[in-house]
C-alpha cells in the first residue's frame, strides 16, 4: 500500500478495543513519528506513552470526555 492509499483509506475512529498494543508495535510508531519531517525541522514534538488505564481515564475527562 502507498502512503497516498493509506492516506485515502483512513477513517476516524470512534471507539476502541482492550486489546494492548505490543511494546514492539509502540516503539516502531514512535520512531515513526521521530523522523517525520517538521516545519522548519524544529522537532518540537513531546510524545508520552500512557498505558495506565486509569490516568487515561483522567487524561480523557480533563480533555472533555
Amino acid at each position: 500500500m502507498s502512503v497516498f492509499e493509506a492516506i485515502k483509506a483512513r477513517r476516524s475512529v470512534r471507539k476502541f478495543k482492550d486489546t494492548p498494543i505490543p511494546n514492539d508495535v509502540i516503539h516502531e510508531m514512535l520512531e515513526a513519528a521521530r523522523l517525520a519531517p517538521t516545519a522548519g525541522n524544529g522537532q518540537g514534538n513531546v510524545i508520552g506513552v500512557i498505558k495506565d488505564q486509569s490516568l487515561k481515564m483522567q487524561l480523557a475527562e480533563a480533555a472533555g470526555g
